[in-house]
Parts: structure tokens; sequence; C-alpha cells
């Protein structure tokens, strides 16, 4: 075992009780790759480990464990924030519709609970397998939402989060009247890597009164069209499109809402796609992402098609959001994708003035790198 393994767990074996650290050493072939995981009860615990890593200058990781209960071993030695013990539930207002929760908590168990006062998060993640608030609002795992309501990252009212620091950042529920930053938007979405989650105040909403489920199967060049009907304010709870490298676009919608609404909805779907849109018994399990997603105005949509059309050996790719403003999918090949990014309009950020902003905010917060860096130019 390593000095710096050994130093660490024996500070942090005087910090915090047995049954809230797991030391994990390196196999004898490679001692250097081993891995500590911390479970907090509270940013008082967070705030313990920040300062005992930092002090070490070894990387501190959130999230302990897979979704299938592995522990990472990371080559030369991480340490690692497991928030899964800060699960609470701290308060549910039911007129204001807001949530204040720490994120260890189950996407699965919080839409249960709320579900028991008649209110939903409006999103949820993708497949079956289990994930924490902190993993979707750091960016590690990819959800579902549509035009009706607010993207999980927009629902956020309010924050509390641990600094690389040590200090520890608390914004309030209340509308921004300040120019500047907000700091909300940027702790989330950026893995961990500019502040550590531990609580957020969320905006829920109520169940509709009523919601139908809607499929229909297009050729590709037809979905285009959809982005008129949402840009005149025809707001699907959620809009995903699965397409085949044959050309076959499957169209699914889950439309919520008053009777007239949903049936407003489906109207304007069905004319803009020139297909009557059939009822569909439920809304199927999520697919998981194919690549990096691909956030597109509907210009540059509308290249994207076309190059794909164009195409000597199309690829496959799924259509994961369509809003009034754009599109973020998945796949299609880098024949397509290429030729999107020449469109105008283009907005995806990879690179760009943003992840620079980001890059400079995360020199000041986090001079030693103690949570990582943003990687791959992307935030």
């Amino acid at each position: 075992m390593t000095d710096v393994f050994k130093n660490l767990s024996r500070q942090l074996k005087g910090v915090f009780p047995a049954a809230r650290i797991e030391i994990l050493p390196g196999a004898r072939d490679d001692e250097h790759a081993w891995t500590i995981i911390v479970h907090p009860r509270g940013e008082g615990d967070i705030f313990k480990t920040v300062r005992i890593v930092g002090e070490e200058g070894i990387p501190l990781r959130v999230g302990g464990r897979t979704p299938d209960g592995r522990p990472p071993i990371i080559p030369g030695g991480a340490v690692r924030i497991d928030m899964t013990g800060m699960d609470r539930i701290l308060e549910l207002d039911d007129q204001s519709h807001l949530v204040r929760v720490q994120v260890g908590v189950s996407v699965a168990v919080l839409q249960s609970r709320l579900a028991e006062r008649e209110l939903m998060l409006g999103w949820s993640t993708h497949g079956e397998t289990p994930h924490t608030l902190g993993a979707v609002f750091s960016g590690a795992v990819p959800v579902r939402w549509g035009a009706r309501h607010e993207s999980p990252t927009a629902g956020v009212r309010a924050l509390k989060a641990v600094l690389p620091g040590g200090g520890v950042i608390t914004s309030t529920p209340a509308p921004r009247r300040a120019t500047g930053p907000d700091l909300k938007q940027l702790l989330l979405g950026t893995r961990g890597r500019l502040g550590i989650l531990s609580e957020v105040s969320l905006r829920v909403h109520p169940w509709p009164e009523a919601q139908l489920v809607v499929v229909a199967d297009v050729p590709v060049g037809r979905i285009t069209g959809l982005g008129t009907v949402l840009q005149e304010q025809v707001r699907p709870h959620l809009l995903e499109i699965d397409v085949g490298s044959d050309g076959a676009a499957h169209v699914m919608a889950s439309l919520h809402g008053t009777a007239a609404e949903v049936s407003a909805a489906r109207s304007a779907l069905s004319g803009a796609l020139d297909v009557p849109m059939e009822d569909a018994p439920g809304v199927p399990p999520g697919i998981a992402p194919m690549g990096d997603d691909l956030a597109l105005s509907w210009t540059a949509f509308a290249a994207f098609v076309e190059a794909w059309n164009a195409g000597s050996k199309p690829k496959p790719f799924r259509v994961k959001r369509m809003t009034g403003v754009g599109v973020v999918l998945s796949g299609g090949g880098a024949f397509a994708r290429k030729k999107a990014t020449e469109a105008l309009g283009f907005w995806y950020a990879s690179g760009g003035s943003s992840t620079r902003h980001l890059q400079a905010i995360k020199a000041t917060l986090d001079p030693r790198n103690i949570l990582g860096a943003l990687g791959d130019g992307r935030p």
C-alpha cells in the first residue's frame, strides 16, 4: 500500500465511524489503483472530506458505486463521496409546488413520494437503472423531458453545495433580480467539478387532468415539420423519435393537460407528420443514448436530416427532445453531424466561450483541481 493511501485511511478513520467509510486497497500487482468511499450525512461531513483530501492533493470524485453496485477502482487512487446516505425529503409545499430534498435520494423514490400527493417531477431518467438526484443534476445521467415542463436543471429554484475550498454556498428560492452569473446554473451539469451538491429545492407539477400516449411511423424527412407546431406552443410532455438505418422514424408523444389540450396536441402532431397518431398502451422504456448528445437549432437539424438522407450509409439516431427552440439528439454518424455543425444556428457549446468561462471559474474555485478537470472541453 502507498503512503498516501495509508495516511488518508488513517485520517478518515479518525473522523468517520467505520460504517461510513469503505477502504478498498489496490490489487497486489497495482497497489496504486485504490479507492476510499466516504458516506456523508450532511454538509459538515463533505467539508471534512474535502479538507483532508485537499491536504493530500488526491482527486475527489462524487459517486460511490456504479448502479450495479461495483466500486470503481481508480488508477493512481481516489477518494469518492457516496451521497446515497443524504436521502431525506426535507420539505414539500403543496401550495407553491416546491420540494426541498437532499440529492442522495433516488429519483424513483422521490417520484413515488410525490405521487402520494398527486404531484410529479415532469421528467424521468432513462431505463430502469436507479439513479439519484445528484447524478441527474451533475449531468452524469440522461433524462427524458419535453416542451410542457421545464428541464430538470431549469426546475431547480435553490441549492446548497460545498465548494472545493470547503465553503458552503446556499441560494434561496426567490426570483433573480440581480445581473451577473446565476450561481445555480454554474454548479449544475458540471459533474461535481465546481462544487458538491448536497440539497436542492425543485419545482414540481400537479397531475394532469388527461394524459395520452400516441405513436406514428413516418419517413425521416417528415419529422422536421414538427418544428412548426412546437414553435406554435404545442407542448407535449414528452416527444422522442427513433430512426433506423432504413430511414423509418418511430415517433412517440406523451401528451398531458386538459382533455381539450390533449386532443388539440394530437391533431397538430398528426397534421405535421401527415399521418394519424395512433393510441399506444403506455410510454415505452427509455433507450440508452448512442454517443454524445448534439444540441441543434431547427435550421441545423434540417441540415442534419438532409445530410443523413444523402449519406451512403445512414446510421441510426435518436431524437431525445424537441422544443420550439431546437432539438437534442444522439447518434446519426459523423457525416450528418458534421453538416449540422456547419449550418447557421448551431448552438452546441463544445470548445466555445461558455466552456472557457467555466474553466476560468474552475481555476478560481478549485486551483488545486481537487474535484478534477472539466474534461474534454465540455462543461
